[in-house]
């Protein structure tokens, strides 16, 4: 396990200033100054230098923004952020301080203590910055809906005769339309002349901010679109009532970062070791929370139980009277209270006691409850964005520890850390408690030990917990076979182990239901006995990956028995492979409760599981469904993993047709249009195709790899350099590739 820590190479400086005004007098907000925290906070990860400052009076506001503006020098990337009151007055756009709002029974606005958004933009724009971002968050409250505003001037300098202009302000609510010109970028919260929502009652942030933190870090993604996705979620969460307006006149041809942190794929070079006893010494709030972030099989699930149970053995966390582990995927819905589901979930058969109760809602009230809650990833997106949810009561109230995969989480914390996976001694180590059961022989660790070690791709992958328990698993089962596989081509893909897996799963259940040894099945005999077991397993997770669904409604079954045309209920062995589990943990037995939810037992599986629907697809008499999902969803971190299988499949089948379909489907509009999210695309599955060089359009894919090395090495920018040399330095294929081979030392002596 180790800390999460971005760390930029741009030599540009990234400077904010984020100004939070939430208490006025008239009209106070409920999220401004969360906003302004949690933003500060996400930024400084992400290497910005952040000035904060809340609840600003007309001078200290003011003096804010001068001070900021002295310190931009020339290449200097900045942001400014304002969360608060704003309004538009004779085509002018106004920012509110605290003090403009006088206390009095109607709203009064003094107009000499209001700031002026142009003045702003010349202030930071004169400075030369490389780029400067405007962002406001305003226009929660419509103040130009009261039939009077009074806007107080000076009109002499003699104190004693100062006088009062009312004017009547009418269909000025909102902001008023702004260009952006050299060189920056503006957001507003909402379309010029709308009101933007202060966010839902219960929840931390304002609408706009929420989104805004959940994108703006995201590692390698360009500005423009993290601002369309910011738009996306908002225009999908309001139902269309709200929707940012953006306006940009970059003049740069380089694309633009923020964050030049690592993406999912990648281990952090940067990390620091931290032991689970000490997960909270970060946490700065009297409250502990903590998210824990790790891909596929990295082991989050297994840090979860590893940790409820050294605290029930008395080695971690004494303080806490309590740590219940949540599995988040076992929940259908969120309209729990914290007693309800704690007792839903470890006293299902019983009722509690009222006394009971109220010692364990006691508890969560003095905080001395850990709450684990693990896969915030495998949620359905109708139950995230409930707003009165258990999981926001949780997420502001309670003590916790939060598990997710990068690409998924839309809560800010301030404390993160990342699992990245065995070291080289974890490995030996794990090995050696693998093989330590009674019969076997006790040299068969370091059997495999040493033919990890040989097998350089099969070593890296060895690295992430899921991975290597297969692999031990194959190594027991079929250890031969599995050997002349991978010397055959130096190397073993992800998807040939998950393929395996498979394979020997279904012999086991095959040789279960015949009551007799089978083995030494070739690929193609075991798939055609298991024939009506794996269209199930493939439509099952086809149909809920589709809606981002971990949980197997009942209502996938339906729709499921409609598709493959048989009914479930006549095969009842099908739940007892091993593939898929319900939520009670047991077998099944002769009859099939489909009423149930299920899962599969690693959310790898359903994506390969998925992947083998859509290449069934892809080898049929009608492809088109397999291939527009591959260009809808082909930029989807979700679909990933799904997309490398999808390769790594249609290279063991090795038919033509299909192979075409999908890599046209990959390479062909439509096109990331910076390009990096496409070089990532493209490396990912490729790695897959155990460097075959009869794959379709493999030398276009190589030219553009080579390309793209090119324009890392003439453009001098680290920030992309970097982001190549660890996409390259991760590909075992394209390693031994010669014509990236002689662009890779440019690289490298850059």
């Amino acid at each position: 396990m180790s800390n999460s820590k971005n760390n930029s190479s741009s030599i540009r400086r990234k400077l904010a200033l984020v100004i939070g005004n939430q208490n006025y007098v008239k009209k106070p907000l409920r999220h401004s100054e969360n906003d302004a925290d949690d933003l500060h906070d996400v930024l400084t990860k992400i290497d910005f230098t952040v000035d904060r400052e809340l609840n600003c009076k007309y001078d200290k506001m003011k003096d804010a923004i001068k001070t900021f503006s002295e310190k931009i020098t020339a290449n200097d990337l900045v942001l400014f952020y304002f969360a608060g009151h704003g309004f538009q007055y004779e085509r002018q756009n106004y920012l509110v301080p605290l003090d403009a709002i006088q206390d009095s029974d109607e709203i009064i606005v003094d107009k000499s203590k209001l700031i002026q958004v142009d003045d702003i933009f010349k202030k930071l724009s004169a400075q030369t910055a490389y780029v400067t971002i405007f962002l406001l968050d305003c226009c929660r409250e419509n103040l130009a809906d009261y039939k009077i505003i009074n806007l107080q001037v000076v009109e002499t300098s003699d104190t004693s005769t100062k006088k009062t202009k009312k004017c009547t302000i009418t269909g000025s609510r909102g902001l008023f339309e702004i260009r952006a010109t050299g060189g920056s970028i503006i957001q507003f919260a909402c379309a010029p002349g709308e009101l933007a929502a202060d966010g839902y009652d219960q929840g931390r942030n304002g609408l706009y901010t929420k989104y805004l933190l959940q994108h703006i870090a995201q590692p390698k993604t360009e500005i423009n679109l993290i601002f369309r996705r910011i738009t996306r979620d908002i225009y999908k969460e309001s139902k269309a009532n709200q929707k940012p307006y953006t306006s940009s006149d970059i003049v740069t041809d380089e694309p633009i970062y923020l964050s030049a942190g690592d993406s999912e794929d990648e281990i952090y070079r940067n990390s620091t070791a931290i032991d689970i006893k000490d997960i909270f010494d970060k946490c700065k709030d009297q409250r502990k929370q903590v998210l824990i972030t790790g891909r596929a099989g990295i082991g989050k699930s297994i840090f979860c139980r590893y940790a409820a149970y050294q605290w029930a053995e008395g080695q971690l966390w004494p303080h806490y009277e309590l740590v219940v582990l949540i599995t988040l995927n076992s929940l259908t819905h969120l309209k729990y209270s914290l007693v309800d589901l704690m007792e839903k979930q470890y006293f299902p058969c019983e009722n509690l006691s009222d006394s009971y109760k109220q010692y364990f809602k006691s508890l969560c009230d003095e905080g001395k409850v850990l709450w684990l809650l693990d896969g915030y990833d495998e949620l359905p997106l109708n139950i995230l964005h409930q707003p009165d949810s258990l999981l926001n009561t949780i997420y502001q109230t309670q003590h916790h520890i939060l598990t997710s995969r990068p690409y998924a989480i839309s809560l800010s914390y301030k404390t993160q850390v990342e699992i990245i996976g065995f070291t080289d001694a974890n490995i030996a180590m794990y090995l050696n408690q693998s093989f330590e059961q009674p019969n076997e022989n006790e040299s068969e660790s370091q059997n495999l030990l040493t033919y990890l070690k040989l097998n350089t791709k099969i070593w890296g992958i060895a690295h992430i917990p899921l991975h290597l328990e297969l692999i031990c698993c194959l190594w027991r089962d079929n250890k031969i076979s599995m050997v002349e596989d991978a010397l055959e081509t130096q190397s073993l893909e992800v998807t040939m182990l998950y393929d395996k897996m498979v394979q020997s799963l279904c012999q086991q259940y095959l040789t279960e239901q015949k009551h007799t040894t089978i083995c030494n099945l070739t690929r193609t005999s075991f798939r055609e006995k298991c024939k009506k077991e794996l269209e199930f397993f493939e439509n099952v997770a086809f149909h809920a990956m589709k809606d981002f669904s971990a949980i197997i409604d009942p209502k996938v079954f339906d729709e499921v028995e409609k598709t493959i045309g048989w009914f479930i209920s006549d095969y009842p062995q099908l739940f007892n492979i091993g593939i898929l589990k319900s939520f009670n943990d047991k077998r099944i037995g002769s009859h099939v409760d489909v009423k149930k939810p299920h899962y599969f037992v690693y959310l790898s599986f359903q994506e390969f599981f998925a992947a083998s629907y859509v290449v069934t697809g892809l080898r049929s008499g009608r492809p088109e469904n397999s291939i527009n999902f591959i260009k809808a969803n082909k930029y989807d971190q979700r679909f990933r993993l799904l997309l490398s299988f999808v390769s790594g499949l249609l290279t063991i089948y090795n038919e033509e047709q299909p192979i075409q379909y999908f890599w046209d489907a990959i390479l062909n509009a439509p096109l990331d249009l910076v390009g990096l999210r496409h070089f990532d695309l493209i490396i990912s599955c490729l790695e897959e195709t155990r460097g075959s060089p009869s794959i379709h359009r493999r030398k276009e894919m190589i030219d553009y790899i080579v390309m793209w090395i090119k324009i890392s090495v003439n453009m001098k920018e680290n920030t992309i350099l970097d982001y190549i040399k660890q996409a390259l330095q991760r590909s075992y294929i394209l390693a031994n590739e010669i014509s990236i081979q002689k662009n890779t030392y440019s690289v490298d002596a850059t």
